[in-house]
């Protein structure tokens, strides 16, 4: 990938009165309108990803932006890591090459997510994103300097809050993997799915292929279709190809949450209440 332009002050100051919001998904139109033109005030993507101390890039300083098509690969296994993307628009599917030489996906990755942050331990990335769809991703440079020879010394700060920023929902995630059943993690996956996509309708389409979502939830793809077939006949959701249409709301969070969120209460109600939801999903399953 050709080297960006990656800080440049000759845009003028960055608007005032932008603050951190920590909600999720985070909506900034402002910041989704400059990334489509090429460049985005720093300012306004910290405030895009609800990170806080925003009003610190109140100086003039602009990161890049590039587009991005479907089946594009920004980022390659062992390629130096010398930049990280921050994805604006869009979604990919993060994968690992295992020594046999089989693909594995191990995550997926949405509109303030960031791409390349394992080549921060070696210098290498260690994995690789492919595009599902076309979007947009914003260019953090580690090399220290903007073009214009202006110093990027807060970067290492904001490099810090994408870290910890992917960590929590790296957890997240590994939360989806520790649920017992096929149809717990499905549920689960859908639900986190439908919850930080741009449309809070009902109904949402899924970018990736069924054998994607087995590889990353560690089944086989007939149990995934399985497990659709089950939330279709139970009447929680509707399922039409990659269309995915919420019926029972409250029920697909009983599903993702039944096999793996520990209750913190105690005493008889939290019990019944905790084998209650776990019987739910037994009978899904036994259908």
């Amino acid at each position: 990938m050709a080297s960006p332009d990656t800080i440049d002050g000759r845009w003028g100051p960055v608007h005032e009165g932008i603050g951190g919001d920590a909600a999720w998904p985070p909506r900034r139109p402002r910041c989704i309108e400059q990334a489509a033109a090429g460049r985005v005030a720093a300012a306004d993507l910290m405030a895009f990803l609800g990170l806080p101390d925003a009003p610190a890039y109140h100086d003039r300083a602009f990161f890049a932006c590039r587009s991005i098509r479907q089946g594009e690969v920004p980022v390659r296994t062992g390629d130096p890591c010398q930049y990280l993307y921050v994805v604006i628009g869009g979604s990919l599917a993060m994968r690992i090459i295992e020594t046999d030489g089989t693909e594995r996906v191990i995550g997926f990755q949405r509109a303030g997510d960031t791409l390349g942050l394992d080549g921060l331990a070696t210098g290498h990335y260690a994995s690789e994103s492919v595009a599902l769809e076309a979007g947009t991703l914003a260019i953090i440079p580690l090399g220290g300097q903007g073009r214009g020879g202006q110093p990027a010394h807060r970067l290492p700060t904001f490099v810090c809050h994408l870290l910890g920023r992917q960590i929590i929902r790296d957890k997240a995630t590994l939360a989806v993997m520790a649920a017992t059943h096929a149809l717990t993690r499905l549920g689960a996956f859908l639900l986190d799915w439908h919850e930080h996509g741009a449309d809070n309708g009902p109904s949402f389409e899924l970018p990736m292929s069924r054998s994607a979502i087995a590889s990353f939830l560690g089944v086989s793809r007939e149990t995934i279709s399985r497990a659709c077939a089950d939330l279709g006949r139970a009447g929680i959701v509707t399922v039409r190809g990659n269309r995915f249409t919420i019926v029972d709301a409250d029920a697909l969070h009983r599903t993702a949450a039944a096999a793996m969120m520990p209750c913190p209460h105690h005493g008889r109600e939290a019990s019944a209440g905790r084998m209650r939801l776990n019987t739910e999903v037994r009978e899904l399953q036994a259908h």
